[in-house]
Order: structure tokens, then sequence, then C-alpha cells
């Protein structure tokens, strides 16, 4: 499985989305700065229920939503190798 995330990108979309343009809601800033940093993959998010664009409340499933399609997990078991990845790395 090819990891295309690139963490220093990750990092850099939470500094732009807390420093938004203050008539810019925070759901509307990941959206844009991640669609600025990944567009394609943000395509494919665009108007499903994971979209944030106008529902803050969504932000953590819509960066889950990115995440998961970075990574293009296509199975549970893919899934639950690289979350066991994450939280041994997490651990140290």
């Amino acid at each position: 499985m090819e990891n295309k995330i690139d963490y220093s990108k990750n990092i850099q979309l939470h500094i732009k989305a807390q420093n938004k343009p203050k008539e810019w809601r925070l759901g509307q800033a990941y959206f844009n700065y991640a669609y600025e940093l990944y567009p394609r993959d943000v395509d494919t998010i665009r108007g499903t229920e994971y979209d944030c664009f106008y529902d803050d409340s969504k932000i953590p499933i819509f960066l889950y939503a990115l995440n998961k399609q970075l990574l293009k997990i296509v199975n549970v078991k893919d899934e639950k190798r690289v979350l066991n990845i994450e939280h041994n790395e997490n651990s140290n």
C-alpha cells in the first residue's frame, strides 16, 4: 500500500486553518486549504456526508476521510493495520 500522506502538508493544513480569514468558517478553511494541498483527493469528498465546507462539526470526519483517501485503504484489514501502526508510533 502506497502512503501518499505528506505529514508536513498535514501540519501546514492545520496551521493555515487555525489562521484562516475572519470571514471564513473553520470547516470552510479546512476544506479550502485541503483542496489546495490535495485537490484530487478532496474532490472525492466534495458533496458527501464527510464534506465540512458548510458544517464545522464535520471537520473530524472530513480529516478522517481525507487521510483514508490519501492512504487508499481498500479493506478493513488494511485499515486496522494502518491504525495499529499509527497507534504504536504515538506510544513511543
